[in-house]
């Protein structure tokens, strides 16, 4: 992904285990970033 400037986030190691499911996160590849999300409307029509 650095090769082609593609935004990425790995090592990441059991994501799928520990993010609850249904759960809302933003995923920043820029930063490598993975964070919860806010549910508040702004986010929602942000996203």
């Amino acid at each position: 992904a650095r090769e082609l400037g593609i935004p990425a986030v790995v090592g990441v190691r059991q994501a799928t285990r520990k993010i609850p499911e249904n759960m809302r996160i933003t995923i920043d590849g820029g930063l490598g970033a993975v964070q919860m999300a806010d549910s508040g409307p702004k986010t929602k029509s942000h996203y």
